[in-house]
Protein backbone atom coordinates (compact mmCIF):
# COMPACT_ATOMS: atom_id res chain seq x y z
CA UNK A 1 0.00 0.00 0.00
CA UNK A 2 1.31 3.18 -1.09
CA UNK A 3 0.56 6.07 1.30
CA UNK A 4 0.28 9.79 0.21
CA UNK A 5 -0.14 12.80 1.71
CA UNK A 6 -1.80 15.97 -0.41
CA UNK A 7 -3.59 19.18 0.50
CA UNK A 8 -6.59 21.41 -0.74
CA UNK A 9 -8.53 21.31 -3.86
CA UNK A 10 -5.54 20.61 -6.29
CA UNK A 11 -4.27 17.51 -4.26
CA UNK A 12 -7.75 15.75 -4.54
CA UNK A 13 -7.63 16.00 -8.29
CA UNK A 14 -4.18 14.86 -8.09
CA UNK A 15 -5.35 11.95 -5.74
CA UNK A 16 -8.25 10.94 -7.74
CA UNK A 17 -6.62 10.92 -11.42
CA UNK A 18 -4.60 8.05 -10.06
CA UNK A 19 -7.38 6.35 -8.77
CA UNK A 20 -6.45 6.50 -4.87
CA UNK A 21 -9.05 5.55 -1.92
CA UNK A 22 -9.26 8.95 -0.76
CA UNK A 23 -10.07 10.13 3.10
CA UNK A 24 -10.65 13.66 2.95
CA UNK A 25 -9.46 15.14 6.47
CA UNK A 26 -11.30 18.50 7.66
CA UNK A 27 -10.70 18.44 11.58
CA UNK A 28 -12.53 21.35 12.46
CA UNK A 29 -15.08 20.52 11.06
CA UNK A 30 -16.42 19.16 8.12
CA UNK A 31 -15.48 15.67 8.54
CA UNK A 32 -16.68 15.45 12.45
CA UNK A 33 -19.67 17.47 11.21
CA UNK A 34 -20.37 14.68 8.82
CA UNK A 35 -20.27 12.11 11.20
CA UNK A 36 -22.44 13.62 13.43
CA UNK A 37 -25.22 14.07 11.02
CA UNK A 38 -24.91 10.35 10.26
CA UNK A 39 -24.98 9.40 13.80
CA UNK A 40 -27.84 11.70 14.24
CA UNK A 41 -29.56 9.36 11.45
CA UNK A 42 -29.06 11.19 8.76
CA UNK A 43 -29.69 9.14 5.52
CA UNK A 44 -27.54 10.87 3.12
CA UNK A 45 -25.03 14.32 2.89
CA UNK A 46 -24.80 15.57 -0.58
CA UNK A 47 -21.53 18.20 -0.78
CA UNK A 48 -21.23 21.31 -2.86
CA UNK A 49 -18.31 23.47 -3.95
CA UNK A 50 -20.71 26.19 -3.40
CA UNK A 51 -23.52 27.52 -1.66
CA UNK A 52 -25.10 28.87 -5.22
CA UNK A 53 -24.51 25.42 -6.28
CA UNK A 54 -26.65 24.55 -3.36
CA UNK A 55 -29.52 26.24 -3.96
CA UNK A 56 -29.61 25.91 -7.61
CA UNK A 57 -30.44 22.22 -7.23
CA UNK A 58 -32.51 22.48 -3.55
CA UNK A 59 -35.45 21.78 -5.40
CA UNK A 60 -34.20 18.30 -6.44
CA UNK A 61 -34.37 17.59 -2.70
CA UNK A 62 -37.71 18.12 -1.58
CA UNK A 63 -37.70 18.37 2.19
CA UNK A 64 -34.07 18.11 2.35
CA UNK A 65 -32.48 20.45 4.96
CA UNK A 66 -29.46 22.56 3.75
CA UNK A 67 -27.12 23.19 6.27
CA UNK A 68 -24.16 25.70 5.54
CA UNK A 69 -21.30 27.78 7.20
CA UNK A 70 -19.35 30.48 6.36
CA UNK A 71 -16.34 31.86 9.05
CA UNK A 72 -18.30 29.04 11.19
CA UNK A 73 -21.01 31.07 11.10
CA UNK A 74 -24.93 29.39 9.86
CA UNK A 75 -25.67 30.69 6.47
CA UNK A 76 -28.41 32.94 6.26
CA UNK A 77 -31.55 31.49 5.53
CA UNK A 78 -29.85 28.34 5.28
CA UNK A 79 -31.10 25.38 8.20
CA UNK A 80 -28.59 24.63 10.14
CA UNK A 81 -25.00 25.18 10.65
CA UNK A 82 -21.78 23.02 10.88
CA UNK A 83 -21.60 22.87 14.56
CA UNK A 84 -21.42 18.95 15.44
CA UNK A 85 -21.92 19.85 19.16
CA UNK A 86 -25.32 21.16 18.11
CA UNK A 87 -26.09 18.59 15.31
CA UNK A 88 -25.26 15.93 17.53
CA UNK A 89 -28.70 16.65 19.48
CA UNK A 90 -30.46 16.72 16.66
CA UNK A 91 -32.92 13.86 15.41
CA UNK A 92 -31.87 13.38 11.49
CA UNK A 93 -33.48 10.41 10.92
CA UNK A 94 -33.97 9.88 7.22
CA UNK A 95 -33.42 13.28 6.15
CA UNK A 96 -31.06 14.10 3.28
CA UNK A 97 -28.49 17.36 3.94
CA UNK A 98 -27.36 19.34 1.58
CA UNK A 99 -24.06 20.59 2.44
CA UNK A 100 -22.04 23.87 1.92
CA UNK A 101 -19.15 24.56 3.84
CA UNK A 102 -15.54 27.04 3.92
CA UNK A 103 -13.41 24.13 2.94
CA UNK A 104 -14.44 20.25 3.87
CA UNK A 105 -17.20 20.07 1.27
CA UNK A 106 -15.11 21.87 -1.58
CA UNK A 107 -12.47 19.40 -1.00
CA UNK A 108 -14.89 16.56 -0.97
CA UNK A 109 -16.29 17.16 -4.39
CA UNK A 110 -12.46 17.71 -6.28
CA UNK A 111 -12.36 13.76 -4.43
CA UNK A 112 -15.51 12.57 -6.32
CA UNK A 113 -13.35 10.48 -8.77
CA UNK A 114 -11.91 8.08 -6.35
CA UNK A 115 -13.32 4.44 -6.14
CA UNK A 116 -13.39 5.20 -2.55
CA UNK A 117 -14.36 8.32 -0.50
CA UNK A 118 -14.35 9.24 3.16
CA UNK A 119 -14.17 11.61 5.23
CA UNK A 120 -11.78 11.08 8.27
CA UNK A 121 -10.83 13.08 11.45
CA UNK A 122 -9.63 12.49 14.86
CA UNK A 123 -13.45 11.11 15.64
CA UNK A 124 -13.24 8.37 13.73
CA UNK A 125 -9.97 7.62 12.73
CA UNK A 126 -9.79 3.78 13.89
CA UNK A 127 -12.66 3.02 11.68
CA UNK A 128 -11.25 5.19 9.03
CA UNK A 129 -7.76 3.54 8.97
CA UNK A 130 -9.57 0.13 8.85
CA UNK A 131 -11.62 0.43 6.02
CA UNK A 132 -8.66 2.00 4.17
CA UNK A 133 -6.50 -1.06 5.11
CA UNK A 134 -9.44 -3.33 4.49
CA UNK A 135 -9.82 -1.56 0.81
CA UNK A 136 -6.88 -3.06 -0.53
CA UNK A 137 -6.29 0.11 -2.28
CA UNK A 138 -3.04 2.63 -2.38
CA UNK A 139 -4.17 5.78 -0.11
CA UNK A 140 -3.81 9.45 0.06
CA UNK A 141 -5.14 11.53 2.84
CA UNK A 142 -5.99 14.81 1.59
CA UNK A 143 -5.77 17.73 4.15
CA UNK A 144 -8.31 20.16 3.35
CA UNK A 145 -6.79 23.29 5.25
CA UNK A 146 -8.41 26.29 5.84
CA UNK A 147 -9.00 28.75 2.71
CA UNK A 148 -6.11 27.07 0.78
CA UNK A 149 -3.65 27.03 3.61
CA UNK A 150 -2.51 23.91 5.74
CA UNK A 151 -3.84 24.11 9.44
CA UNK A 152 -1.99 22.11 12.19
CA UNK A 153 -5.28 19.82 13.20
CA UNK A 154 -5.61 18.32 9.45
CA UNK A 155 -1.84 17.16 9.29
CA UNK A 156 -1.31 15.94 12.54
CA UNK A 157 -4.44 13.70 11.35
CA UNK A 158 -2.78 12.49 8.29
CA UNK A 159 0.34 11.88 10.28
CA UNK A 160 -1.26 10.11 12.67
CA UNK A 161 -3.58 8.35 10.03
CA UNK A 162 -0.38 7.67 7.95
CA UNK A 163 1.52 5.54 11.07
CA UNK A 164 -2.26 3.70 11.67
CA UNK A 165 -1.82 2.72 8.08
CA UNK A 166 1.88 1.52 8.43
CA UNK A 167 1.08 -0.37 11.33
CA UNK A 168 1.99 1.86 14.40
CA UNK A 169 -1.13 2.18 16.97
CA UNK A 170 0.70 4.55 19.30
CA UNK A 171 -0.82 8.05 18.65
CA UNK A 172 2.13 11.10 17.73
CA UNK A 173 0.32 13.38 20.43
CA UNK A 174 -1.53 12.76 23.91
CA UNK A 175 -5.36 14.08 23.77
CA UNK A 176 -3.67 17.16 25.95
CA UNK A 177 -0.79 18.00 23.47
CA UNK A 178 -3.23 17.86 20.63
CA UNK A 179 -4.97 20.10 22.07
CA UNK A 180 -2.33 22.90 23.06
CA UNK A 181 -0.95 22.69 19.41
CA UNK A 182 -4.21 22.79 17.46
CA UNK A 183 -5.16 25.71 19.58
CA UNK A 184 -2.60 27.65 17.50
CA UNK A 185 -4.79 26.98 14.92
CA UNK A 186 -6.29 30.05 12.28
CA UNK A 187 -9.36 27.02 12.56
CA UNK A 188 -9.63 27.24 16.78
CA UNK A 189 -9.49 31.28 16.55
CA UNK A 190 -12.49 31.44 14.23
CA UNK A 191 -14.72 29.28 16.36
CA UNK A 192 -13.59 30.67 19.71
CA UNK A 193 -14.56 34.24 17.87
CA UNK A 194 -18.00 32.13 16.80
CA UNK A 195 -18.29 30.83 20.66
CA UNK A 196 -18.02 27.18 19.44
CA UNK A 197 -15.56 26.56 21.18
CA UNK A 198 -17.53 23.16 22.40
CA UNK A 199 -17.38 22.24 18.52
CA UNK A 200 -12.97 22.20 19.34
CA UNK A 201 -13.74 19.43 22.24
CA UNK A 202 -15.35 17.40 19.91
CA UNK A 203 -13.66 17.39 16.94
CA UNK A 204 -9.75 16.45 18.81
CA UNK A 205 -11.52 13.31 20.48
CA UNK A 206 -10.73 10.16 19.24
CA UNK A 207 -12.93 7.90 17.82
CA UNK A 208 -15.86 9.60 19.47
CA UNK A 209 -17.99 8.32 16.52
CA UNK A 210 -18.39 4.67 14.61
CA UNK A 211 -19.89 6.76 11.58
CA UNK A 212 -17.27 7.00 8.83
CA UNK A 213 -19.15 9.14 6.13
CA UNK A 214 -18.65 6.64 2.85
CA UNK A 215 -19.52 8.42 -0.67
CA UNK A 216 -21.96 6.46 -2.98
CA UNK A 217 -21.76 8.40 -6.15
CA UNK A 218 -24.36 10.44 -4.67
CA UNK A 219 -23.61 11.50 -1.33
CA UNK A 220 -22.02 10.17 2.22
CA UNK A 221 -24.05 7.43 3.82
CA UNK A 222 -22.81 5.67 7.26
CA UNK A 223 -20.11 2.90 6.80
CA UNK A 224 -22.42 1.08 9.30
CA UNK A 225 -25.32 1.50 6.87
CA UNK A 226 -25.88 -2.40 5.32
CA UNK A 227 -28.30 -1.05 2.72
CA UNK A 228 -25.28 1.62 1.71
CA UNK A 229 -23.32 0.53 -1.51
CA UNK A 230 -20.33 1.97 -3.25
CA UNK A 231 -20.88 3.21 -6.68
CA UNK A 232 -17.16 4.22 -7.04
Amino acid sequence: MRITIEHGINGAKEASSRGDAIAVIDVLRASTTYSAMLTSGAERIIPYPSKEKLEEEAGLYPGAIKSGERECKKILGFDMGSSPSKIIKLELFRKIVLSSTTNGSKVANASKGSPLLIMSGFCNISRSCRMLLDSGMDVTLVCCGRKGLPVPEDSICAVEMSSILSGSNIPNFSHDELISICKRSKSYETLRNAELEEDFEICLMRDVFDAVPIFDGVGFRNNLDENSEVLG
